[in-house]
């Protein structure tokens, strides 16, 4: 587990690399879409990816994969206070799984 990852840069090739199964982003900055960088997909590989702070963090591939049916290289985007699970089918996909999902009374989602 790495619990204070600081997301930075706006591309793949600047975002921070994850290294760690379970990663918890501490630190972005709001004005520049901070990003991290998934290590390359290997079948079986799983990846958590817990967003603590109250910006949007872009989640990218290593080089030359995918995240789900987004385009190659393209960045999935993780909410603040969100958390997302990543599973790598192969060599050069990665799928998603979102857990359970949690809103309040005016639709606003908390997790």
């Amino acid at each position: 587990i790495t619990a204070a990852v600081s997301a930075a840069g706006t591309t793949q090739g600047t975002g921070t690399a994850l290294t760690k199964t379970v990663n918890v982003v501490s630190s972005a900055t709001a004005s520049s879409a901070d990003s991290v960088v998934l290590p390359g997909a290997a079948a079986g590989l799983y990846v958590t990816v817990v967003n603590t702070t109250a910006v949007t963090v872009n989640v990218f591939p290593a080089s030359g994969d995918y995240i789900n049916a987004l385009s190659v290289n393209a960045a999935y985007t993780l909410p603040a206070y969100t958390s997302i699970q990543l599973y790598a089918k192969d060599a050069s996909y990665w799928y998603t799984e979102t857990p359970l999902v949690v809103y309040d009374s005016s639709g606003n989602r908390l997790n």
